[in-house]
Parts: structure tokens; sequence; C-alpha cells
């Protein structure tokens, strides 16, 4: 895929290697926590989301343009929220499970702290690496967004929110829903 940006083309072999290693080593994460535990739920259910959010991040590789023109690494912000990505898709997964780790609730929690910490420092490493594009804009709104959707549905299974409280989480995805069958009409 070759993006123009001001006569210019945008060779992403680079970006699309790299953009593979960061799936790979998602899976690899992902499978050896969940197959430590030995929850499968878990694990299909956080390769499921890890899985979407790859093929998202390929689908939109070519936002990867700063305002001075291509960018040629992923840089700093993209890693950050890359590593956000990973741990949603991991509760995610726990969420799917919440039962086998009930007993230890600082796994959860403490994925979402680092979820929330990243949340802080994706921008500024995406600034300070030079690496500001519309596919970092986009992809931490896709992870702020299910983020969220995990939280709440953990919260409610836990019996501290309403269940109703779901519907705020989905109104984003809704929201996306409706622009992109817009768009097909």
């Amino acid at each position: 895929m070759n993006s123009e940006f001001n006569g210019q083309y945008l060779n992403d072999h680079s970006l699309k290697l790299s953009l593979v290693g960061a799936i790979l080593l998602g899976v690899l994460v992902l499978c050896s926590i969940f197959s430590h535990y030995g929850s499968y739920e878990g694990l299909y259910a956080s390769l499921f989301y890890a899985f979407y959010l790859s093929g998202w991040c390929w689908a939109n590789l070519h936002f990867h343009v700063g305002t001075q023109g291509p960018i040629k690494s992923l840089g700093g912000g993209f890693w950050v929220t890359w590593m956000r990505g990973l741990a949603v898709a991991f509760l995610f997964g726990a969420v799917s499970c919440f039962a086998t780790f009930e007993g230890e609730p600082f796994i959860f929690f403490g994925a979402y702290g680092l979820v929330a910490i990243g949340d802080a420092l994706d921008g500024a490493a995406a600034r300070w690496t030079q690496t500001v594009s519309a596919m970092g804009a986009r992809l931490e709104n896709q992870v702020d967004s299910m983020g969220m959707l995990v939280a709440s549905i953990a919260a409610i299974f836990i019996e501290t929110l309403p269940p109703y409280y779901l519907l705020l989480s989905l109104v984003y995805f809704l929201f996306h829903f409706g622009m992109w069958f817009r768009e097909r009409m």
C-alpha cells in the first residue's frame, strides 16, 4: 500500500514488517499468559481482540503520515499504544473468564492501571519521537473505547456498577458502526 503525501509516496514495507513483529509479539505474550492459567476461553477472546486491533492497524497504516510528510517508523507513541492495546486484549480475555482471576484481582486491576498510565504517555512519546500521526490518534481512540468497555463489564461483573452502564460504553461502537454503514450507502 502506497500513500501519497504532497506528491511523495510512502513505501510502507518497513512499517508493515514492524507491524507484523508487533502482532507476533502480542500473540506470544497473550498465549504465554493465558496458557499459564490454563484459560483457553480467555486466550481466544484476547486473540480475537488482538487480531481485530492488528487488522485495524494494517488497514489504517496509510494514515501514518505527519504534517511534514511520510513517517518512516511506527514510533514511540505507537509502541506505547500497542502495549496498551495488548493490555486491553488481556483484559478482554480476563473478563470472559473472570472466575479464573477472581482470587488474584491485582492482575486484572494492575493491567488496567497499565492501560491508564499508558494513556498519559502515548501522546507524549509520539511527540517526543516526532511520529504524531492520524493513525496513532485513531489507534488511541480504539484502545480507549475498548478499555472503557472492558472496565465497564468488569465493574458490572463485580456489582460495582448497574448493568445499564454498559450502554454508555457501547455508544462509541454504535456511532462508528453508523458512520461505517452511512459510508457504504
